[in-house]
């Protein structure tokens, strides 16, 4: 809001606080609205000034100038691409390494960019996923490795002690079924 130019106000120095506020009141402000319009109009032709002087030193700059800037903008672009292949080279060489580990794509894909980044928790995470499901495969190959063992007669291995304490039918049933172990057991061949 404009300040009110007391000084236009006639005796305003000698009027009591009632009679100012009183005389505040009344001001006409329309009667210095031409000078309000020549203060707008002295800022808006300032701006334009100042925008015209920009325009004309953009436009002196030598020809050597635009080149050293060209020469600048075009090495600051050479820069972040040669720091992008190189990101990406380095995630490509760790992603190899994790599949040869035993890493599936996606896990080695998603492990290489996260160590290319530095973010050791994603790649702790993904370890840790790894050896996980490493183990379940190493298992489950071990389990379906295993022999099943031969069928026998359900007996652990056969004494002298075992043999006679059987009753005589079974121990007859025995000695036909397993003669060999019957000879050797007592001693023969």
């Amino acid at each position: 809001m404009p300040t009110i130019p007391t000084d236009k106000i006639e005796g305003y120095e000698n009027m009591t606080t009632e009679q100012k506020l009183e005389a505040l009141q009344n001001y006409n402000f329309e009667d210095h609205s031409a000078e309000l319009q020549r203060l707008q109009n002295a800022v808006t032709k300032a701006n334009g000034e100042a925008a015209e002087w920009k325009r004309k030193h953009s436009a002196l700059l030598t020809e050597e100038e635009r080149a050293k800037q060209e020469r600048e903008d075009e090495q600051k672009r050479v820069l972040e691409r040669n720091a992008a292949l190189e990101k990406e080279l380095t995630t490509l060489k760790h992603k190899e390494q994790f599949v040869a580990l035993g890493y599936s794509a996606e896990l080695a894909q998603a492990t290489a960019i996260a160590m290319a980044e530095g973010d050791l928790t994603t790649v702790f995470k993904n370890q840790k996923a790894f050896l996980e499901e490493h183990d379940k495969k190493l298992k489950s190959t071990l389990l379906d490795g295993t022999p099943v063992p031969p069928a026998g007669t359900g007996m652990t291995e056969m004494t002298k002690e075992k043999l006679y304490s059987m009753s005589v039918a079974e121990r007859a049933d025995w000695v036909q079924k397993n003669p060999e172990a019957y000879k050797q057991l007592l001693g023969g061949k």
